[in-house]
């Protein structure tokens, strides 16, 4: 990857951090040949294929927990207490503190444990924020619909989540390219408007995910109404990630994590994969 790095006379190079992830991916556990002139030829198929991938994985593991938090080494842990409980697919907001550090150490669990876990952002309000994420993780998710999302996913590998709350939203998201939508916030639907929405023609090809105000023990009514997956916060990841440790309301939920949460969330994932 170094010599990738340095293809050409001097400090200069040109080569992406996609290009070298590609690379990487390519020759794990083996000697890398650079020789090869079409090594950084990554096709659009092998693209499409990738971000298939990545939807079968959502749909595969129904629930997304969502790390919004502001303390941030409690973030990393929180993320691989989760994985190691057995989670799918695993969002940490964008607004989270030392963002970029936090999904560094969580992806870097994920490779090293070799665990199946798909790692996105969330809270993505410009596509602009993407670059930033790229190689990073394979899923971005955004609460609204932001100019050239889609494309700008699409160039860096990653799957784009882009925010609805209408129907006419809903479609427009289709209409643009996204493979998956989020539907937010899910407080001003119910299980059931979603399911008739998703009666009507080719508004039942949308790939739905739920989020907003959504229980561990609610979730079932969305995918059973069409929702392929369904995002929860605090909820399920506990509600002392929205505290700073000093903070009075952190012992006590931190507490309530330790004695009930952490239990509740493993026997949910367990739940998950027996279905």
């Amino acid at each position: 990857m170094a010599a990738l790095c340095q293809e050409s006379v001097g400090d200069h190079s040109t080569v992406t951090r996609n290009e070298l992830l590609h690379c990487e991916k390519m020759f794990v556990d083996s000697i890398a040949d650079i020789t090869n002139p079409n090594l950084l030829k990554t096709t659009k198929e092998e693209k499409v294929a990738d971000l298939k991938d990545v939807v079968v994985g959502l749909c595969d593991a129904k629930i997304i927990p969502i790390l919004r938090a502001k303390n941030t080494q409690l973030t990393i842990e929180r993320s691989i207490q989760l994985i190691e409980m057995g989670c799918g697919a695993l969002e940490i907001t964008m607004d989270t503190p030392d963002i970029l550090n936090v999904l560094q150490k969580t992806k870097q669990y994920i490779d090293s444990s070799k665990k199946k876990c798909l790692l996105g952002v969330g809270t993505i309000l410009h596509k602009d924020q993407v670059q930033q994420v790229a190689g990073l993780v394979q899923f971005a998710i955004s609460p609204i619909f932001p100019k050239d999302f889609v494309t700008e996913c699409k160039k860096y590998n990653i799957l784009a989540i882009p925010g609805a709350s209408s129907p006419q939203e809903l479609w427009n998201t289709k209409l643009e390219g996204a493979q998956v939508v989020k539907l937010f916030p899910s407080q001003l639907w119910t299980p059931g408007a979603l399911k008739e929405v998703l009666n009507v023609g080719p508004l039942g090809e949308l790939k739905v995910m739920a989020t907003g105000g959504i229980t561990p023990e609610k979730y079932q009514e969305w995918l059973s109404a069409g929702a392929v997956v369904v995002g929860m916060g605090s909820r399920l990841c506990g509600g002392d990630l929205k505290y700073n440790e000093t903070d009075p309301e952190y012992a006590k939920e931190h507490l309530h994590w330790t004695n009930q949460g952490a239990k509740l969330a493993a026997d949910l994932f367990a739940k998950v994969k027996s279905q």
